[in-house]
């Protein structure tokens, strides 16, 4: 079951993208994998220098944007076959 942390920072992650998405759109859906997983080491290495916690609403955000590309592309890959 979620706790009320897990729920606040889902929350956070909805508001979060909902903050980007005039400024991004949905790029993520048609940037280069290399360059989405090179977005995604740069946003650790962010969140590792300063261990803000809400660094980690971009880090997840970010992780959660490349997980459904790289999910998409392997189904994409085995529709192909």
């Amino acid at each position: 079951m979620f706790d009320k942390h897990m729920i606040d920072f889902n929350k956070e992650m909805e508001k979060s993208i909902d903050e980007h998405q005039p400024s991004y759109g949905d790029s993520w859906k048609t940037i280069e994998i290399k360059k989405l997983c090179d977005r995604l080491d740069a946003k650790f290495f962010d969140w590792y220098l300063t261990k803000h916690p809400k660094k980690l609403i971009s880090l997840a955000n970010l992780a959660m944007l490349t997980y459904i590309r790289l999910k998409k592309e392997e189904t994409d890959n085995n529709d192909r076959k």
